[in-house]
């Protein structure tokens, strides 16, 4: 299949990591967190691995929001997603009081990137013949991402199918504070729309993965959840995470959408979905015209 879907994702990917890991040094957060607590409740058997410097752990973001760029840029990709992966996986490592879902995707995510053909095209790395340059590739890796990102919504609806979910808790306390949101601000502080946003929010990630599958529900289902992530991250500061799979949504569509997107706008036609996808089955037909 085309190889634009992949590089897509590994650009947005990149650059979304890059941000977040920049946003962490900005806001002091690798010090606070690894450096000034006396304590930190270690995995087992991980108790062993040293505690970072001040300094060290300043330029191990420093170094891991590189690594993000370079992924972005697809330059020494899978040198630079292995080397962000390690570097993810020891910040995790370090005190599993601090463990983030998000940051674990994240480091899925950052190996599936280096593992995978995601520099084939539209890299630094094809350009400079670092990897064969191929405008296809194999089905079954763009099919790994859309698994990764699918278990991701699954599990969360999932997970939401639970007594106190559903009976509004605990986004009836999250949403108390949001009086002073646009428009809708008193709306949000009334208990009954933190039972029915509990059950939209259910049914979303439930179903979000089949209706982005289907070529018929997809050009709906996108907006909803471009709707739900921008609604999820004004509502709760949960940093990259809405923004991340905003972009890694994007899996679900034809692999060949990037391709014919950029196309479409060099051409100055600027549609986005339009035309019959050049993706029949598994096998990549170049575009004629």
């Amino acid at each position: 299949v085309d190889a634009s879907l992949l590089a897509l994702v590994r650009i947005l990917f990149g650059t979304i990591l890059a941000w977040e890991l920049w946003r962490y040094l900005d806001l002091g957060f690798p010090r606070a967190h690894y450096v000034a607590p006396v304590v930190h409740f270690r995995y087992w058997p991980f108790g062993f691995l040293p505690a970072p410097s001040a300094t060290a752990v300043t330029w191990l973001f420093v170094g891991m929001a590189a690594c993000a760029v370079a992924v972005a840029l697809g330059a020494m990709v899978r040198v630079a997603g292995i080397l962000l992966w390690a570097g993810m996986l020891y910040v995790l490592l370090l005190d599993e009081a601090y463990y983030l879902n998000h940051w674990y995707l994240g480091l899925l995510l950052a190996l599936l990137v280096a593992l995978l053909p995601t520099n084939r095209t539209w890299s630094i790395d094809a350009r400079v013949g670092l990897v064969h340059r191929s405008e296809v590739v194999p089905a079954w890796t763009v099919w790994m991402f859309r698994f990764q990102v699918g278990v991701v919504y699954v599990f969360a609806g999932l997970g939401k199918i639970d007594g106190d979910w559903l009976r509004g808790w605990p986004l009836r306390l999250w949403l108390a504070d949001e009086g002073d949101f646009p428009v809708v601000g008193s709306l949000l502080t009334r208990p009954a729309t933190g039972v029915v946003m509990a059950w939209l929010a259910m049914a979303f990630d439930v179903l979000v993965v089949p209706a982005m599958l289907s070529s018929r529900t997809r050009r709906f289902a996108y907006p909803v959840a471009l709707g739900f992530h921008l609604m999820n991250s004004r509502l709760f500061g949960i940093g990259m995470f809405p923004w991340a799979m905003i972009a890694l949504t994007l899996v679900f569509f034809p692999p060949d959408f990037p391709r014919r997107m950029l196309a479409d706008l060099r051409g100055g036609r600027r549609r986005l979905a339009g035309r019959r996808s050049s993706i029949h089955g598994d096998r990549w037909r170049p575009t004629m015209g």
